[in-house]
């Protein structure tokens, strides 16, 4: 049985995304940080956004996961166009459990992986310490969000923290660490830890992530695991791989001992499912209009 997802819906990225907007970059003004902004041929590469992304948008489209009700008369005389095209077993399946792993795992990247990505448009400014600082400023909302990534180079690795402030009366958010991480010097790999943005006085950890990136062959992988121990998706994992026209993941869900397998083509939105617990265990797939199709 599918756990009810928390969440309601998978547009939670995409919505998260469009609102990071209005972006400032910040500095102290003075001679010494201009120079520094323009010498950053010694910072250290920023992961790639790959890193912390989890696409599930093939499973939120807009979609009728359910009949429309008939324009008029029987909809047995109804002309096509009339009653919109439902999905069918498989996708509908599909996606069910696309929003469970938004809710147990997925959703909890989405803010963060855009906040991130703002960093390629700010010039690092380098520190005594040997640290680099990328800060910039953004609108969360009507909420003014101040931003600090910081980089540290240690050897063939550069560990990161994210801290923020958030200018917010009702939930008043002052120097948090919102997530730390660490990649290599090939920048191919590395891993992230995000705490809760909605606890910030007590730095409560809610997702893990290992991650290895192909930036020239456009390939991803990423294991992200729930260790937030307040979730009822405590210790469930999601493998997500994502290449040229396909994605495909591999959750493994704790609270029903089993393991689904989705996959799927990013532009046609064609895929399959393979489940225990649905049809036997057997492989079973969707065409590009979302209708149940024999695999081959």
């Amino acid at each position: 049985m599918i756990k009810i997802a928390q969440i309601n819906s998978l547009t939670t990225m995409a919505f998260c995304v469009l609102l990071l907007v209005q972006i400032t970059g910040c500095g102290d003004g003075s001679d010494e940080a201009d120079e520094d902004i323009m010498d950053t041929s010694g910072a250290p590469a920023l992961p790639p956004d790959e890193s912390m992304t989890v696409d599930l948008s093939a499973f939120n489209d807009g979609q009728a996961l359910v009949p429309e009700i008939p324009v008029a008369g029987d909809a047995v005389h109804q002309s096509p166009g009339n009653v919109a095209l439902v999905a069918g077993d498989n996708y509908t399946n599909a996606a069910a459990r696309a929003l469970t792993i938004n809710a147990a795992i997925a959703s909890a990247l989405a803010f963060p992986a855009g906040l991130f990505s703002l960093a390629k448009d700010t010039a690092p400014v380098k520190q005594s310490d040997g640290s680099w600082v990328w800060s910039y400023s953004m609108t969360y909302d009507v909420f003014a969000v101040d931003s600090m990534l910081i980089g540290v180079p240690d050897g063939d690795k550069t560990y990161w923290t994210m801290m923020v402030a958030v200018d917010n009366p009702i939930l008043p958010i002052t120097d948090f660490v919102w997530y730390t991480g660490m990649s290599t010097e090939s920048n191919t790999s590395g891993s992230w830890k995000f705490n809760d943005m909605y606890a910030p006085t007590e730095q409560l950890p809610t997702v893990k992530l290992d991650w290895s990136v192909d930036v020239l062959r456009e390939n991803a992988d990423l294991t992200i695991e729930n260790i937030d121990t307040r979730s009822d998706y405590l210790g469930d994992v999601l493998f997500y791989n994502a290449k040229p026209g396909i994605a495909a993941m591999s959750f493994e869900d704790i609270y029903e001992g089993e393991t689904w397998d989705i996959t799927w083509d990013v532009e046609t939105g064609a895929g399959n499912i393979t489940v225990p617990n649905y049809k036997s265990g057997e492989k079973s797939c969707w065409d590009a209009q979302k209708q149940d199709i024999q695999c081959y």
